[in-house]
């Protein structure tokens, strides 16, 4: 990211345990997604807080930070501590490819755009999805053109 230089940075919020994007597949269905109701309140979510901006057409980076809920059982509890890394199901594309599918159209033109990206999973006791997208600005060569 030391290449390009920061521009404005956007933050957004979905409240409750992180979604992945799975897809079933069959021998005779090409594909089918069971989530259409958490996409579409995470659709009116981002929509909401991304306060009627144009999309994001230039390049991107991501900062996804998902924090999964921390299992109630003290004998679970003891075995994830709020703050330690989060290793387990579901996988951290399948979160990406459900946040990526969700915003498409919303907070960025196209997804070819996202330029970088970090994304971590933890424990917490308030489970949510934290998304912060900034702008990147190219880096503009100063050095004269050799004509």
């Amino acid at each position: 990211m030391d290449e390009n230089k920061k521009g404005r940075s956007y933050t957004y919020i979905l409240r409750g345990e992180p979604e992945a994007l799975v897809l079933r597949r069959s021998d005779d269905i090409a594909g089918w997604s069971n989530h259409k109701e958490r996409k579409l309140i995470t659709n009116i979510t981002l929509d909401s807080q991304h306060e009627d901006r144009p999309v994001l057409t230039g390049a991107l980076f991501l900062d996804v930070k998902l924090y999964f809920q921390v299992p109630k059982s003290h004998r679970a509890k003891r075995k994830a501590i709020q703050g330690d890394i989060y290793a387990h199901d579901p996988s951290i594309f399948l979160c990406l490819n459900f946040i990526e599918n969700s915003a498409l159209g919303i907070i960025f033109a196209d997804s070819v755009t996202i330029a970088g990206l970090t994304c971590n999973k933890w424990w917490d006791e308030d489970p949510r999805t934290v998304i912060t997208i900034t702008e990147l600005h190219e880096k503009k060569d100063s050095s004269p053109k050799k004509g």
